[in-house]
């Protein structure tokens, strides 16, 4: 960065900011989810065709650890500096530098230890793969301040081009290698292809030029809010990460290949609206921290809203998985559909726990979450354990039931936090349940008459076109749009 432009940053710092709209960024972020869904979508059933499923074994076996590298590789540096009013240019500078040397060290740690993890996991292949994979980690050091730069400013727009054009790269290499038959190296390439375009992206829109600087003492600083948020993110990818570990451990490639791809069709809702919500939510929760009532009414119109959207459409997932999956995938994966079907349940408490983590990560009470996702990592090991006795089908009851524990139990602790009762939750949900409860209702009842005479993808069509009226017309007689309008209107 020359003098000019540090002028210019320090300029902008000093500036007061305006406060950067939930609603606008949650915007952004559902578009470019949307459009990496669309993509998703696409490319899913031609993948399937090209690929087996133990190729999608090794890699969801191999991600956890490149994910877990990635969230150490800033040491919660850079959620805290979301959470500064007006970071210096020495702040930022000295958080990338200390990124950038912890994620090169976590790569070569990661490559050393690929061998003993091989051997552990009993999958030969998984040590080259984890080998490959780890300089995906020196990319996400180097993505790690931009990334807070553009969520601190509300900069939502940098983060949807930036997904959907790493989105494309990454399809484009996946495609690619898969039709040259590289196996699995197709969805290695898919991941190197995603980070090196996300990180030419960040840089592009957020300006951000890193001095050679490093000032321990505003590490220090920030490593009190830090050390929680890390642990709270390592503690998350090991909750996201556990059933897959169990599943390759005790059962194989292919069985986690089949819960790979069950996962993905059943965090499409997660995807588009509930990672999109919290990077948007986290920071409104961390202005409205003096004002307890506020932040209150903040929580509540996000339940409303996340659970508008996302309870009817897992609902109806559960209800039609076995149309989609011989639809989109083929007869080859029949073992998808049953696992989809288990794990819906799974995204209704992802809407709670990451409202939850929102609010408690914007009151800088990271060591609370920190409890929560060590009560949870240790849940989801005990259910996954328990549960592979059962074979998949039992590892994914496993985990719906750790999570919605964790997040019933992380609910009780917002609600009094923010002094509300039971009374405000329900009157912000009992609408969308009843109405959710009437599409399921409908939808079953459909579907055991069997007097359609439809093939399996028009009856897809019929089942899907018929759940959504039936949805939005309950959800308008039971009052549902004035609830909306009001919860919008406190996002904006």
């Amino acid at each position: 960065m020359d003098m000019a432009n540090e002028v210019l940053v320090e300029r902008d710092h000093d500036r007061p900011r305006r406060a950067p709209s939930v609603l606008r960024g949650s915007a952004w972020l559902v578009a470019s989810n949307g459009v990496r869904l669309l993509l998703q979508l696409l490319s899913v059933p031609l993948l399937a065709r090209l690929l087996e499923p133990a190729d999608y074994g090794l890699i969801a076996m191999a991600m956890p650890y490149i994910l877990l590298a990635m969230l150490l590789s800033d040491a919660g540096l850079a959620p805290a500096l979301v959470r500064e009013n007006r970071p210096s240019p020495t702040d930022e500078d000295s958080v990338f530098w200390f990124s950038l040397g912890l994620g090169c060290l976590l790569a070569l740690g990661l490559c050393a230890l690929s061998v003993p993890i091989a051997l552990v996991m009993e999958e030969p292949r998984l040590s080259a793969l984890l080998c490959v994979l780890s300089p995906v980690l020196v990319l996400g050091a180097l993505c790690s301040v931009p990334f807070a730069r553009l969520q601190r400013e509300g900069m939502f727009w940098g983060f949807g081009v930036g997904d959907v054009a790493s989105a494309l790269a990454g399809l484009a290499a996946a495609l690619g290698g898969a039709l040259a038959g590289w196996g699995v190296w197709s969805l290695a390439a898919q991941q190197g292809a995603f980070w090196v375009v996300r990180l030419a992206v960040t840089y592009w829109v957020a300006r951000f030029r890193p001095r050679a600087r490093l000032d321990w003492s505003a590490l220090r600083r920030m490593a009190a809010f830090g050390g929680g948020a890390a642990g709270t993110g390592v503690l998350g990818v090991l909750s996201r990460s556990i059933d897959a570990l169990v599943a390759g451990w005790a059962l194989g490639a292919v069985p986690v290949g089949h819960y790979n791809l069950a996962q993905q069709f059943t965090r499409l809702p997660e995807t588009l609206l509930i990672g999109p919500v919290y990077s948007a939510l986290f920071p409104a929760f961390a202005r409205a921290a003096g004002d307890r009532a506020a932040a209150g009414r903040l929580y509540l119109a996000g339940v409303l809203l996340l659970v508008s959207v996302v309870l009817p459409a897992v609902a109806g997932l559960a209800i039609v998985s076995d149309l989609l999956v011989g639809l989109l995938l083929g007869p080859d994966w029949d073992a998808v559909a049953p696992i989809m079907a288990a794990l819906s349940g799974m995204v209704l408490a992802a809407c709670f726990s990451t409202l939850n983590q929102a609010a408690l990560m914007g009151l800088g009470q990271s060591g609370a979450q920190l409890r929560l996702s060590a009560l949870n990592a240790g849940l989801l090991l005990g259910c996954a354990l328990l549960g592979s006795f059962a074979g998949i089908l039992g590892i994914a009851a496993g985990l719906v039931a750790a999570n919605l524990a964790t997040a019933g139990l992380g609910l009780a602790q917002v609600l009094r936090r923010f002094g509300l009762g039971a009374g405000p939750l329900l009157s912000a949900l009992w609408v969308p349940m009843l109405a959710g409860a009437a599409m399921a209702a409908a939808l079953l009842w459909l579907r055991a008459t069997e007097a359609w005479g439809l093939p399996p993808g028009g009856l897809l069509l019929v089942l899907v076109l018929a759940g959504a009226a039936i949805y939005a017309v309950a959800f308008l007689l039971l009052g549902g749009l004035g609830a909306a309008r009001r919860a919008l209107a406190v996002l904006r």
